[in-house]
């Protein structure tokens, strides 16, 4: 069996597990929908595991934590820890880290990605600047001591979420899971070093799954498309299966790749 399937692009994976796992300037105004993401209304730390399947292989590709919490300050913070099983590690070992600040009015202040890969040491900042008609992304990256990307990117506000790479769960945490019947299409864009990536959400549902207790419950379901070459093409890209409460918190996701597909397991759930 050819195991160069675990080497697609880093920042290939990080889209999928930022998609699968999570949540400069004061905000002026305009309402954005991440800021009533149920994430923002506890501290919590949410445990994950990563399957991956390809033809006849499969297997666990690794661990996934999440712990979300307010700060002393009325803030926001957010953290992602990733890595891979020993069985994995022989072929693409992963040890990184996502972090990301959030003001008081719950919006993406500074996110990083760092990176520790055996011998390459990588990371990536964004710093979020916030203006009535627009939002400014300044992505700062160095790799191995070495300066590689140095940009600022511009959006028009309200045209879509712009939002880090760790913010895209907590856009999922948004919908309504009383009435379960918000069928408009999110956009988001995700800024990251010299690269967009559009998403595009959509409801499709409840659906009962089983619960890491083994018991059935409903769930709401939720569909992403990815503008990214290693998804497939199409609404269904990514599928997100929520708890059907006010935490929504996501209990299964499956990603189709273009090699594979990726599922992703609830484990374990802790309010602090």
């Amino acid at each position: 069996m050819n195991m160069s399937i675990f080497n697609f692009r880093k920042r290939y994976l990080f889209t999928l597990v930022a998609l699968f796992c999570c949540w400069g300037g004061t905000a002026l105004s305009a309402q954005t929908k991440l800021q009533e993401s149920s994430g923002f209304n506890q501290n919590e730390v949410i445990q994950y595991r990563i399957n991956f399947t390809w033809g006849i292989f499969k297997g666990k590709l690794g661990d996934v934590t999440i712990t979300n919490r307010e700060t002393k300050d009325g803030q926001f913070f957010s953290q992602l820890i990733m890595h891979t099983t020993k069985f994995a590690d022989n072929f693409y070992s992963v040890r990184d880290t996502l972090e990301t600040l959030y003001s008081a009015d719950r919006l993406p202040k500074r996110f990083e990605k760092r990176i520790n890969e055996n011998k390459y040491i990588a990371n990536d900042v964004s710093t979020f600047s916030y203006y009535p008609k627009s939002i400014k992304v300044k992505n700062v990256q160095h790799a191995n001591g070495e300066l590689r990307v140095d940009t600022t990117m511009t959006f028009s506000r309200g045209s879509k979420e712009v939002i880090d790479l760790l913010s895209t769960l907590a856009l999922l945490r948004t919908y309504d899971f009383v009435n379960a019947s918000d069928t408009s299409v999110t956009k988001a864009v995700v800024p990251l070093a010299k690269n967009n990536t559009d998403v595009e959400y959509y409801f499709r549902g409840v659906e009962s799954i089983p619960m890491p207790d083994g018991k059935k419950a409903q769930t709401l379901v939720v569909s992403i498309k990815v503008n990214d070459k290693s998804f497939k093409e199409g609404r269904d890209a990514v599928t997100v299966w929520l708890t059907r409460d006010k935490y929504l918190v996501p209990v299964k996701i499956k990603a189709d790749l273009k090699i594979g597909a990726a599922v992703v397991d609830l484990v374990s759930y802790t309010k602090q």
